[in-house]
């Protein structure tokens, strides 16, 4: 930002004085726009609070490609989006930030891209009644979208041989 003066002076005027003028040209800072970084998002979290930033601009406007919302306002620089189950099914939705009330200068946006994955589930097996002189079980537990799991006992005792393992 700042200040520059011009001068403009007619030559090759023959007998003619030269003629001048002026002018004075300010330059304000262009607008500057961060809609955070990308992250990733899993199903089971309702909204997801967004956090840009701008600066030299009077506003923003966040704006996006899926079907979800804003639970606040759009126009502020931090609301929750909370996205759609057609978002989270499509796996990730494009959120951009643009600056508003520009002056003179070109409006700005900066995007963010949220990946959205399905919430992990699990199933420790179907319900088994045993004798009490049973040394061992095997167990058929299931899980999806968690890469592991860890049993524990949740009452009596016992000793499980890896607690990693379904």
């Amino acid at each position: 930002a700042g200040s520059i003066y011009l001068k403009l002076t007619t030559t090759d005027n023959g007998t003619c004085r030269p003629v001048k003028d002026s002018i004075l040209l300010t330059l304000t800072n262009a607008p500057v726009v961060d809609a955070g970084s990308d992250t990733t998002l899993c199903a089971d979290i309702n909204a997801l609070q967004l956090n840009g930033s701008k600066m030299n601009a009077l506003g923003a406007l966040w704006t996006g490609t899926g079907t979800g919302s804003f639970s606040s306002n759009a126009i502020i620089l931090n609301p929750n989006y909370i996205p759609s189950h057609a978002d989270t099914a499509a796996g990730s939705v494009k959120l951009k930030l643009f600056t508003t009330g520009n002056g003179n200068c070109q409006q700005v946006a900066d995007s963010i891209i949220i990946t959205l994955t399905n919430a992990p589930t699990i199933s420790a097996g179907t319900y088994q009644i045993l004798c009490s002189d049973v040394t061992s079980i095997a167990l058929n537990a299931l899980r999806t979208t968690a890469t592991s799991s860890t049993w524990t006992t949740a009452n009596g005792s016992g000793i499980i041989a890896d607690s990693s393992l379904l």
